[in-house]
C-alpha cells in the first residue's frame, strides 16, 4: 500500500514543512510534516548550511520515502499526520541529492 506526491505545493511553518502524499490504492489524501529541527540538522551538513526549505527541496525524493515507510509501519498520529523527525530523517543522508 504505497504512497504517492499528492501534489507539488509545500506549506512552511514555525512547525516544519509541511505536504501532502496520497494512498495509490484507496486515493485517500494523508497529511505529513517533516518538523524543523529534522530539516535543520540535514541542512548543518552543508557549506554553507542550507535553510529548512532547501534541505526539503533537496531531498524531497528520500523524504517522501521515508513517509511512505512510516504509513507502512503504522506511524501516524492522533491528528492523522504522518509526522517525520529527526530520528527518520537522519542528519546523514541516505545518498546525495542530484542537483
Amino acid at each position: 500500500m504505497a504512497i504517492v506526491r499528492a501534489q507539488s505545493q509545500v506549506f512552511e511553518s514555525i512547525k516544519g514543512v509541511h505536504f501532502l502524499m496520497r494512498d495509490a490504492n484507496t486515493r485517500k489524501t494523508l497529511a505529513c510534516l517533516i518538523t524543523r529541527e529534522a530539516l535543520t540538522e540535514r541542512g548543518s551538513i552543508h557549506e554553507p548550511p542550507l535553510d529548512p526549505m532547501q534541505v526539503f527541496t533537496a531531498y524531497r525524493d528520500e523524504i517522501e520515502r521515508v513517509a511512505d515507510d512510516c504509513w507502512e509501519r503504522g506511524e501516524v498520529d492522533d491528528g492523522g499526520i504522518i509526522r517525520l523527525t529527526g530520528a527518520q530523517f537522519p542528519k546523514r543522508p541516505a545518498e546525495e541529492p542530484s542537483r
